[in-house]
């Protein structure tokens, strides 16, 4: 099985930092094809080991949960 091209890639250093992804071609997909829709993974790369750790939408405070922020635009 081939793997679904990048929806978008973001390089960054250091911890404590928000991190935006652009996932608008993914969400026109899953809006047009809903059985389409599994899902986002994020994955770190390189020739170094890296942790990746983010909140959950559950976490205790909120400010800092996982947001999804739609811009919509009238045709």
């Amino acid at each position: 099985m081939t793997p679904p091209p990048f929806s978008d890639r973001v390089s960054f250093g250091g911890g404590g930092r928000w991190v935006w992804f652009d996932v608008t071609s993914s969400a026109q997909m899953w809006v047009g094809d809903p059985g389409s829709n599994n899902g986002i993974v994020i994955m770190g790369s390189g020739a170094t080991n890296s942790e990746l750790e983010f909140t959950a939408s559950e976490y205790v405070v909120t400010f800092v949960r996982p947001q999804l922020k739609l811009i919509y635009q009238a045709p």
